[in-house]
């Protein structure tokens, strides 16, 4: 299997690609984002971090109070291109792979990571969702309930607390801006990537495709980065990808919001 960059936007079901891919090799969940729960529980990741002093607590927080709340401490390994290319050779001699999602860092911290994968032969699965508006509106229900998947430990109590979840109105303003943005950004990775040795994945694409198109998919991808063929198993592949538990933005789900109608339109 080659070694891989998984880009996406958020929502468009990164993290259970990562997990499957996972299966075949390590895959480094975040680690440009100081928030991540992978920086926390993976102890081969901290230990890594942790020899050359870039663990989210080690780092100085000074620059916070000149880039408001969100500052992502992580963000200063990617300032310069000499410290952007340190910590991603140093990243791949440990793992097969990385799954990065665009908003943890700036666009030019993103640009510089493209960049270094391309030059150095790593693949870029770039991850994005055509209905953006359903990215936007699945992220922000997420940030409502603290609930980012339905999957993984403790995933029935997960499952259960989406099901009781009492979903606060949208505010459509900060919405609209939101999916102008990510919109934008996505229109500029993909110039970016364009002539690039890049998979592109559509959401769409996977979750919600007939299984033969799911598979036809799958296999393509299997092929762009080198995987053997039946490599991947068929019950991870189910178990990770296709769980019909693990959908979070189901119609029945959204039509619980309480401004659902005036959103509609959107989506």
């Amino acid at each position: 299997m080659e070694r891989f960059l998984i880009f996406g936007m958020p929502r468009s079901g990164t993290t259970s690609l990562a997990f499957l891919l996972g299966t075949l090799g390590k895959v480094a969940h975040e680690p440009f984002n100081e928030r991540s729960g992978a920086l926390r529980r993976n102890l081969h990741f901290r230990q890594l971090l942790g020899q050359w002093s870039c663990l989210p607590e080690q780092l100085s927080s000074d620059k916070s109070a000149h880039q408001g709340a969100n500052w992502n401490r992580m963000a200063r390994l990617v300032e310069t291109e000499e410290a952007c290319a340190r910590y991603l050779d140093r990243l791949f001699t440990h793992f097969r792979g990385i799954k990065h999602t665009w908003p943890a860092l700036s666009d030019e911290g993103n640009h510089r990571i493209i960049d270094w994968c391309m030059a150095h032969g790593v693949s870029v699965i770039f991850q994005y969702r055509k209905n953006i508006a359903l990215a936007v509106l699945s992220a922000q229900l997420a940030r409502q309930t603290g609930i980012w998947q339905l999957t993984g430990r403790e995933s029935a109590k997960k499952r259960e607390q989406w099901g009781h979840a009492r979903f606060e109105p949208v505010n459509v303003e900060p919405f609209k801006r939101q999916f102008q943005k990510w919109s934008e950004q996505q229109t500029s990775y993909l110039k970016r990537l364009a002539g690039a040795r890049c998979f592109k994945l559509a959401y769409e694409q996977l979750y919600e495709a007939w299984n033969w198109q799911r598979q036809r998919t799958l296999n393509r991808l299997c092929k762009h980065l080198s995987i053997a063929p039946g490599a991947l198993q068929p019950g991870d592949v189910k178990r990770i990808m296709f769980n019909p538990n693990s959908k979070q933005t189901h119609r029945k789900t959204l039509r619980r919001i309480p401004n659902y109608p005036e959103l509609k339109h959107f989506l």
